[in-house]
């Protein structure tokens, strides 16, 4: 099972990961590590983007439990620096602490539950 670094520190940029094994399924190649700062997609909230080594992560999922970093090429078993696309992290960071807060404010004041929020590039939609 991977670690998830993420929880124990959400502002992790990098960290030395070893890649336990790789593989390719129909979404791509994918590496599953034995510690991870990438942030699955889930909750609303889009995967991290980044590199291990040389290699970029395209994106990072959650299936049957193990945590896949989706690659644009393989990355053979090893140790590694990996790193997170930290400028993507902290817009994702602040829309999501931001959705709280409007979420509360129309909860609070006009009595309108949040149903659906997504994190965007260009626009967070908030139903």
């Amino acid at each position: 099972m991977t670690e998830k670094l993420y929880y124990q520190d959400p502002e992790m940029k990098k960290a030395i990961v070893r890649v336990n094994r790789n593989g390719q399924n129909s979404v791509g190649f994918y590496a599953v590590l034995d510690q991870t700062c990438f942030y699955p997609e889930g909750g609303g909230q889009p995967a991290d983007t980044g590199r291990i080594g040389e290699v970029q992560v395209t994106n990072v999922q959650t299936l049957d439990g193990e945590i896949l970093h989706y690659t644009e090429s393989p990355v053979p078993p090893g140790q590694y620096e990996a790193e997170i696309d930290w400028k993507r992290r902290f817009d994702h960071m602040q829309q999501h602490a931001g959705q709280h807060v409007l979420s509360a404010i129309f909860d609070d004041f006009h009595q309108m539950k949040t149903t659906s929020f997504h994190l965007g590039e260009e626009r967070c939609p908030l139903i």
